[in-house]
């Protein structure tokens, strides 16, 4: 009988929020909302993140964009294990971001421009 190990290598790159909305995750997993949040942040950067649940989140919640940035450099934890990030603040942020994702198909689906810091802003002060 032989006994060996097997090791997996994960082609993805490490993302801060891995794991952290599964809502979202499931909702992205529908081509219209990928596509719809990329329409609605043409002109940002989202090359710089790993993936766009890390972008959504970063630039919805931008007091986050820091400890994303250390995160990626190795210097932070992800998102589910930050100090003082708590199961009942992930899945309110779950929900929050499928919120966004929703209104970013529907300014997509109705051909309503705007620029990501008006639709990030006019989201911000809907959940308030």
């Amino acid at each position: 009988m032989e006994i060996g190990l097997r090791q997996e290598h994960s082609l993805e790159p490490p993302t801060m929020c891995r794991g952290a909305f599964p809502r979202l995750s499931e909702l992205l997993e529908d081509e219209k909302y990928p596509l719809s949040i990329r329409v609605v942040g043409w002109g940002k950067k989202l090359e710089r993140y790993a993936n766009l649940t890390d972008f959504l989140f970063v630039e919805i919640f931008i007091k986050w964009r820091s400890a994303c940035i250390r995160f990626y450099k190795g210097k932070g934890p992800a998102l589910k294990d930050a100090p003082g990030v708590t199961e009942e603040m992930l899945s309110k942020w779950d929900e929050e971001l499928c919120e966004a994702a929703e209104l970013a198909y529907e300014c997509a689906f109705n051909r309503i421009t705007t620029s990501w810091t008006c639709f990030r802003d006019g989201f911000l002060r809907g959940i308030e």
